[in-house]
């Protein structure tokens, strides 16, 4: 599952950080009520809707929130608008992997290691391609050698190509990633295009 844009990348984030593990729900009512069920020191409740973060909730998503100071040794529990749906939707999967660009070489050989076929899933951005998740798909895909001819890989790898195989090209050149930048996050895409950064694959 692919969100770079945040949800993956704050998944990869809170975990190098030290968190005991994230929790991914469909509602924010959700989120809080798993939250106060683990006991509120405990965790660590962050989400967002809109971009905008949620009310009483420790942080919204974007991954510079989720430090060491404040994840180490907490339950991470998230809900937001696409990552989390996403994870979700292929929760019956054998196997389910959180990739980003922040781990992508950790994913390569993840991915490399596991049996049977392998499905991207690119969470997009309500209900349409983002073009972020596309690329890192792309990324993931030339990284495994997968020449295959299925129309969704070849548009990845094309998108991957596009943006002259550079992560943060992909992210700035991304309508979501413009959008952010507008709202005053633009160092989010800075840490999300963080290549490798991280040596950790959530499953």
């Amino acid at each position: 599952v692919i969100d770079v844009l945040r949800w993956s990348t704050v998944v990869v984030t809170a975990l190098a950080n030290g968190a005991d593990w994230v929790e991914a729900h469909a509602l924010p009512a959700d989120a809080s009520a798993r939250a106060g069920t683990i006991g509120r020191e405990h965790t660590f409740l962050g989400g967002e809707r809109g971009n905008v973060a949620l009310p009483g909730f420790d942080a919204g998503n974007s991954p510079a929130e989720y430090g060491t100071e404040r994840v180490r040794g907490r339950a991470v529990i998230t809900t937001t608008t696409n990552g989390t749906q996403a994870l979700l939707a292929v929760r019956a999967a054998h196997a389910v992997f959180v990739g980003a660009f922040v781990n992508l070489d950790a994913l390569v050989r993840a991915l490399a290691a596991a049996a049977g076929p392998i499905m991207l899933v690119c969470a997009g951005q309500d209900g349409r391609e983002a073009l972020e998740d596309t690329a890192c798909a792309g990324a993931i895909a030339t990284a495994l050698g997968d020449h295959g001819d299925d129309a969704g890989t070849a548009h990845a790898r094309r998108t991957w190509d596009a943006a002259g195989r550079d992560a943060m090209r992909a992210l700035a050149r991304a309508p979501h990633g413009i959008a952010l930048t507008a709202a005053g996050f633009g160092d989010d895409l800075t840490a999300a295009a963080s290549h490798s950064r991280y040596d950790i694959v959530p499953a």
